[in-house]
């Protein structure tokens, strides 16, 4: 398969979807963590005062609350890289394009919270090496 580029206005079309896409990742990775915080938390007064059926249910239960966030998580993020693009950085929302500028070779850069795409960095710089695009 052959790498997809983006032109710029190709790249600003997809800001609503990834908008959509960027929250509910960062709200299931808030979530997991949220759940994974807690299990820790049972486990370990399992550890302390022995296993009972509602604390071996509750690990359970949780345990399989995990993997299927990290199931839905996955086909979300995927969702957004089948199209081509490379999500860096979830909290922040950063996500990359690659694209040609002026015949080289780049990523079109964006960030959660910006109405358009418009900067770029290049292909071994990150979200520090953005420049305005002109």
């Amino acid at each position: 398969m052959s790498k997809k580029y983006f032109s710029l206005d190709e790249a600003n079309q997809y800001i609503p979807f990834l908008e959509k896409e960027l929250l509910f990742l960062r709200d299931q990775k808030r979530e997991i963590s949220e759940k994974y915080h807690r299990l820790q938390i049972v486990k370990s007064h399992v550890d302390h005062i022995g296993i009972n059926d509602f604390a071996d249910h509750e690990v359970f239960e949780l345990e399989c609350q995990i993997e299927f966030l990290h199931m839905e998580y996955s086909m979300h993020a995927e969702a957004i890289e089948r199209h081509g693009m490379k999500v860096k950085e979830i909290e922040l929302g950063l996500v990359d394009f690659p694209a040609i500028l002026d015949g080289v070779e780049v990523y079109l850069c964006w960030k959660l919270g910006e109405g358009s795409v418009s900067h770029y960095h290049g292909m071994e710089e990150g979200f520090l090496g953005r420049r305005k695009i002109s």
